[in-house]
């Protein structure tokens, strides 16, 4: 399920739905991982050029109840092989944002529980699924072993995005493909994407779990009104 809470100009309320506009801004935040689908991808890695593209694999991008901050989460394994960088996410397929009805976008702000379980360090990003298309926020942020680590990456806008997810690492220049932000654009999905390489010869298997994803979206025109709207109304 996914959870929503806000509070209202009148009292504090706990309030159980997909997406929320709060004072304008439209949040969406997920605990349950329920309604995503899944996506991997592996590409030749830039730090090792000429090796890769080459065998390793992404299984999971699901829903784990096993694991999370608290359980369940969503969890990806991939077996990460020299010369390749490893991609896997997940889009949130229950929510939908429409500029053309709720507004141009002018930022966006993520929050998201982060954890893996082997020693060395992972890469994330948030996507965007607009048009068909997957955009990358870029150069991605890193996290490293341990417990879990809550992270953020705010201010976002449609600039910060690219459809290489390499874009702005090891030398990798931007395709120049953004999204579109402005309130005649299409819809917009969000999610996220984990990425993995191997800095020498050799094969690893790494556990990734992802928790509490949290995106705030806030219009271009954006103003305090104290006004909450249910989205799924």
């Amino acid at each position: 399920m996914s959870v929503l809470w806000k509070a209202s100009a009148a009292a504090s309320a706990l309030v159980f739905v997909s997406a929320l506009e709060v004072s304008g801004q439209t949040v969406i935040d997920d605990r349950e991982f329920v309604s995503w689908s899944h996506f991997s991808r592996v590409m030749d890695d830039p730090n090792a050029v000429g090796i890769g593209p080459g065998t390793s694999t992404s299984s999971g991008g699901q829903q784990d109840v096993t694991v999370g901050n608290p359980a369940p989460a969503f969890v990806a394994v991939h077996t990460i092989r020299y010369g390749d960088l490893i991609l896997t996410g997940g889009i949130k397929e229950d929510v939908t944002y429409a500029p053309g009805q709720s507004g141009a976008i002018g930022r966006i702000d993520v929050s998201v529980d982060l954890r893996q379980f082997v020693i060395g360090v992972t890469a994330w990003q948030l996507v965007l699924r607009q048009g068909g298309k997957l955009y990358y926020s870029y150069p991605w942020r890193e996290f490293s072993y341990g417990a879990w680590r809550s992270v953020s990456w705010e201010g976002l806008t449609a600039e910060s995005f690219d459809t290489n997810p390499a874009a702005g690492r090891f030398g990798v220049n931007p395709d120049g493909d953004t999204p579109d932000f402005s309130a005649g654009a299409s819809p917009l999905q969000f999610g996220i994407a984990v990425l993995n390489n191997l800095g020498r010869s050799g094969t690893v298997i790494n556990t990734i779990a992802v928790d509490n994803f949290r995106v705030t979206l806030t219009p271009r025109d954006y103003q305090i009104t104290g006004q909450v709207r249910d989205l799924n109304d």
